[in-house]
């Protein structure tokens, strides 16, 4: 389900990637998140969303998405 290469989408790349991708991941935002390259160590060893990052890219491009 993920990208297999995780480097962090931004502009136009960031929203084709959600535009194309948004049904697959069935309102899992999280997964979104990471699979976008916004991912980062959880105190648990798991990896989880930098939402405030993530939200920061997504103003820049929120343009696009329309």
């Amino acid at each position: 389900m993920f990208r297999k290469i995780i480097k962090k989408l931004k502009g136009k790349e960031l929203a084709e990637y959600i535009k194309s991708q948004k049904s697959q991941f069935q309102g899992n935002g999280d997964d979104l998140c990471v699979s976008a390259g916004y991912g980062r160590s959880s105190e648990e060893g798991g990896i989880k969303c930098d939402l405030p990052l993530f939200i920061k890219e997504l103003s820049k491009v929120s343009k696009y998405l329309e």
